[in-house]
């Protein structure tokens, strides 16, 4: 890390040990690395309880990591999703506002389906769930599935399963779990700095893609007669399958090698996917 600012060191270290430095009140002099603090305890003896406060965040952190270690473990053994400590999607929410606007509750990411992603990036495989599986805090709590089952010392637990959320209902609600979706991948960029899949993801992808699916070109399209009188537009559910066969093949071509920026604009010229799963479905039902 030398060179490096200490703004940039600090913005280096493991998100639960830095929530933890900050919670004792140490301060960025003291978070950057005792070799660099030459601390003379001597000459300064006011130091000591900085650095015992230093040393006292350090110990927590690897106690916590221990017991981290361990529930990985079991959650690994049993095909869990791992458990993501609060105070670290804490700290990539506060990072997201900082980069780009405040988020409301319905727009964070709930625990639960940012665990799933989490899980697929630990697993080297991207799965293209369906959007009412991306949750936020708002409906964490009641759109979590579970079934009870015994732990290893024969106490009773509930087994999670993804989250299982209702179905986009308009168009308004659509917008809001694409942009709900886009946010799990913001939040897994910040987790996973070091993966190229997900590199130059913002809200902007948000932005283009759902330009591109509510324009004149998708869900506008209408079918009309020759005195330009309507007669037909796509369905909810229409622009709901061929969003999530997009979505499919964004994934495959993810998991092939691309990022989600560069796969995703290609899918919305893929002509093959547009005729198969929009423009011929949708001649179809309009000539019914």
């Amino acid at each position: 890390m030398a060179g490096l600012a200490s703004a940039e060191k600090i913005a280096g270290l493991n998100p639960d040990f830095q929530g933890l430095l900050d919670a004792r009140g140490v301060d960025s002099d003291m978070q950057v690395a005792k070799s660099e603090l030459a601390v003379d305890l001597t000459a300064r003896p006011k130091d000591a309880i900085r650095l015992a406060s230093l040393y006292l965040a350090w110990q927590s952190a690897l106690k916590r990591r221990s017991a981290l270690d361990e529930l990985d473990a079991e959650a690994t053994a049993q095909k869990l999703p791992k458990t993501i400590p609060g105070i670290e999607t804490q700290l990539f929410r506060s990072e997201f506002e900082k980069r780009f606007f405040k988020l409301k509750e319905a727009e964070c990411p709930g625990k639960p389906s940012f665990e799933d992603i989490c899980e697929q990036l630990d697993a080297g495989e991207f799965r293209a769930m369906a959007l009412r599986h991306f949750g936020s805090r708002s409906e964490e709590d009641e759109a979590e599935t579970g079934s009870l089952h015994l732990g290893k010392a024969g106490q009773v637990k509930i087994k999670k399963s993804r989250v299982e959320t209702s179905n986009p209902m308009n168009m308004e609600e659509f917008r809001s779990k694409i942009n709900l979706m886009i946010n799990h991948l913001i939040f897994a960029r910040f987790r996973y700095p070091h993966k190229a899949s997900l590199a130059d993801i913002t809200p902007c992808t948000a932005i283009e893609y759902l330009n591109y699916i509510c324009s004149k070109n998708v869900a506008q399209l209408e079918a009309t007669t020759v005195d330009d009188i309507s007669l037909h537009r796509p369905s909810l559910k229409l622009i709901l399958s061929y969003e999530c066969q997009m979505r499919k093949e964004v994934v495959d071509m993810v998991n092939r090698g691309d990022n989600w920026v560069t796969a995703r604009k290609a899918v919305v010229k893929n002509a093959d996917v547009r005729e198969r799963y929009f423009s011929t479905p949708l001649a179809v039902t309009s000539a019914t």
